[in-house]
């Protein structure tokens, strides 16, 4: 029995490790929070590489650097979420959305509810951290040669209206 024990404690050992390898190489943060907000152990390489520090055992209010009365309605944010008194897809997006106070990245956040099998009651929430900053830059670069775009096709569509001002100018 010892024996079998010991196999199947290595079996899980492994395969832990094999599912913490693959969320480490996702290229997104993920972290479980419990009830009152902190995030348990298990969360990827990521999360820290994002927040500029190991989430683990910490608030969400505190590694989003958030203001007191900020930090008051994500605790608050909580309490609904976990009493499920409204559904928790009517509440999801009212929770962070963002963070943007480290390396100047633009960080997104999405949530998922762990539910019991049994009871279907909410246990912990999944919060998933997405790297936006490239995505954000690309947008803003492009909305900028749209616009240029629209100026030469303004001044090529009105050639003496283009001339004109240019001699005002």
């Amino acid at each position: 029995l010892e024996k079998k024990v010991e196999e199947r404690t290595v079996e899980l050992e492994a395969a832990n490790k094999n599912t913490k390898n693959i969320l480490d190489n996702l290229g997104q943060g993920f972290m479980a929070i419990d009830s009152g907000g902190v995030i348990q152990e298990g969360a990827s390489l990521a999360a820290t590489e994002f927040f500029g520090v190991n989430p683990e055992s910490k608030k969400l209010t505190e590694i989003l650097q958030l203001n007191e009365d900020a930090a008051v309605s994500v605790d608050e944010w909580f309490g609904l979420v976990f009493d499920q008194t409204i559904d928790f897809k009517s509440l999801k997006d009212l929770g962070p959305g963002s963070f943007q106070k480290y390396k100047e990245r633009s960080i997104e956040l999405d949530y998922r509810a762990i539910l019991n099998e049994e009871t279907k009651d909410i246990e912990k929430l999944i919060c998933i951290a997405a790297d936006k900053t490239e995505e954000k830059k690309l947008r803003a670069q492009a909305e900028k040669e749209r616009e240029y775009s629209k100026f030469v096709i303004s001044a090529i569509s009105d050639r003496n209206a283009f001339f004109d001002f240019i001699k005002e100018v």
